[in-house]
Order: C-alpha cells, then structure tokens, then sequence
C-alpha cells in the first residue's frame, strides 16, 4: 500500500473549510493509501507572538525529521497557504520530507492566489521554490485552474469541494414566506460580511410586517469584532450561537427557509455546497468561484453585499413564491448532485493520486 504523508489543519483544533475539507479528502484517502498525517498545530499556538510561533514551528520541524526520515513517501499532500510565513514553513516541512521520487500534491482552496501572486514579490518567491521541488497544484475549478497556469507552469488538477452528507436526512421542505428563517453557517470574520449583515438584518426585522429569524453559527476567529457580534444576541429575532457540528449542523440547515454569505473573498465555500445539497436558496457574493457552483442565472448572488443591498437581499426573499422557491431548490440539489457529491469527489481524488487525471 503506498504511503501519503499529509501536513496541514485538521478538526477540532481548528474548524474552517480547508480544515474541513483536509479531513474529508484524508478519510477517502485512507481506504486505498496509508496515510500518515502530521497535524498542523501553529494556529492554535498560545503565544502568537512571530517569535513564539518561530519557535513552535522549529519543534514540529523536528518532529516531522524523526517521523519521516527512514519511511518511504509515495505523496506528499498538504493546502497550499496564501500567507508568506505560511508559504515559508510548508517550503520547509517540503524540504524535510519530500523524497527524491516523492510526488507532492498541493491543494489549493484561496480565490486570491492570482492577485497575491503577481502584487507581492516575496510571496511570488516562496511560490517559485516551492514549485521547484516539482509540485503539482489541484484547485476547485476550471477557472481557478486557467488563474493557477495563467502565472504557473505547473501541472494542475481539478477537484470539486464535497461535505459529508447523510442523504437520509434530507427532507422535503414547505416554503411559507410569512415566517422565514435565515441561517448564517460560517465563522464571524470581517471578510466574511457578518457585521453588514447584522446590521442589515436588525433595520429590516424592525421595518417589515414579516416574521424573519436570523440564527447565526460559527466561531470568533476575529476578537476585534467580536463584542460587537454578540451585542447582537440581545436584538430582537437575531440569534448568536457558537460552531456547530455533526447532526446538530444538518438538522438546523434542514430547519431553514435561506442561507446567507456576504463574503468579500471565497474560493469554493462549503456553505454553499451545504446549501445545494439541501435546496436550500442562499444569498451570496459573486467572489472567488462562487458562480460556478450554482444553477444557470441564480437570482440571489449579488456583485457586492453591503448594508443596502443585503437589506433589499432580505425584502426580495418574502415577495418569492413557494413555486419560485421550489424550481430554485431543485435546481440546487441538480448541482450538487452532479459536481459536489462524495461520490463524486472520490472518484476525482483517487484519479489525481493515481495519476490518470489530466
């Protein structure tokens, strides 16, 4: 059986969509290759000072030196960071544990590495070395995939995002749109638009003859917001609640009318794969490659989510019709069932480490 070694986060010291998705890739893996995994700890650090980071990362160096060093690597697989210091600890964890007939995968999850790539100098450098060592990128589309050769000679792969889904659980949903429930399914971050959104949300409820419930999950990766955030718990039909997982996530997706991401920046979030796979409509931004994934001329993606336009996002919800509703939905879970679902995804992920898929 070969052997993969695989650096980068992983649930529950660090919950985000590439931890996620680093878990759900891993657990496909290990029913074909042995998989050995080396947790990336630097995120949840106690220290976060450059130095104490400089240090913890030195220590996981040395591990990674006395667990690889006479061990056979068929695949070195790891996310591939959009921070310089990032980029710089993967080149060295590269240069510890890549093999001479190591084939190293790459994935890469961020909608910005083009701009980042040609607007910073260092990070264009870190980039350059790392790809030295013969590495192969996988991204989320086709057009990420045309950004990543437009600056990159490299061989590049595609692979979807997927979640995992119990599709037992799924059920069919009655719209009434004189109650609606609108769920916020992600961490409070500043890119992520939650402050427009309360704001928004709280001079709607207190502007319209409708019952609107906003319930928001995630966890505060941003303190400067986040006594902000939760003065919102005290308004009127706004509900702020922490990270939520497992049985307790699908059952309040499947207790939703809409979903909600006003993101300013995504690559392929799996909130809205949650959202197709649930039929359930989400109001979004049209960034990274969000458009990709939804149904042909979606009504509810949006240039730009400010206050305003999340505000007349949110009036335009209640004049749907349960017909209207219903085509969306359907249209949704077309999607997901085509591109996103775990079948899917495997099928794709084996190909890459195979090396039959162009």
């Amino acid at each position: 059986m070969k052997k993969i070694f695989f650096f980068g986060e992983l649930p529950p010291n660090c919950i985000h969509g590439i931890s996620i998705s680093n878990e759900i890739n891993l657990n496909f893996l290990k029913s074909k290759f042995d998989v050995l995994e080396f947790e990336d700890k630097i995120n949840i650090c106690k220290d976060n000072g450059i130095f104490n980071k400089i240090k913890f990362s030195l220590k996981e160096f040395f591990k990674i030196y006395k667990e690889t060093r006479y061990k056979k690597i068929d695949y070195f697989y790891a996310s591939l960071p959009t921070s310089t210091f990032g980029l710089s600890r993967l080149l060295i964890v590269l240069v510890i544990a890549k093999k001479l007939n190591t084939k190293a995968f790459l994935h890469l999850h961020r909608g910005d590495f083009k701009d980042k790539f040609n607007n910073n100098f260092l990070f264009k450098c870190l980039i350059k070395c790392i790809m030295s060592f013969n590495c192969e990128v996988i991204a989320l589309s086709n057009n990420h995939k045309d950004e990543v050769l437009s600056v990159l000679n490299v061989k590049c792969h595609v692979l979807e995002n997927t979640i995992n889904l119990d599709e037992d659980i799924l059920k069919e949903h009655v719209f009434n749109n004189t109650h609606i429930n609108v769920l916020y399914l992600s961490n409070y971050i500043k890119d992520k638009g939650i402050i427009e959104l309360l704001n928004a949300f709280d001079n709607y409820v207190n502007d319209s003859k409708s019952e609107f419930t906003l319930n928001c999950y995630g966890s505060f990766l941003d303190s400067d917001i986040e006594f902000t955030v939760r003065s919102f718990n005290e308004r009127k039909k706004i509900n702020i609640n922490s990270s939520i997982f497992n049985e307790d996530k699908l059952r309040v997706i499947n207790n939703c009318d809409f979903m909600i991401l006003p993101s300013k920046n995504e690559g392929q979030p799996l909130t809205i794969i949650e959202a197709l796979a649930f039929g359930k409509p989400i109001i979004c931004t049209d960034v990274g490659y969000v458009s990709e994934m939804l149904p042909p001329d979606y009504k509810l993606m949006y240039d730009y989510l400010n206050e305003e336009s999340i505000y007349n996002a949110l009036s335009s919800l209640q004049k749907m019709t349960p017909t209207e509703y219903k085509n969306i939905s359907d249209a949704m879970k077309e999607n997901f069932s085509k591109i996103f679902s775990g079948k899917a995804h495997c099928k794709k992920l084996f190909l890459i480490f195979d090396g039959n898929l162009e």
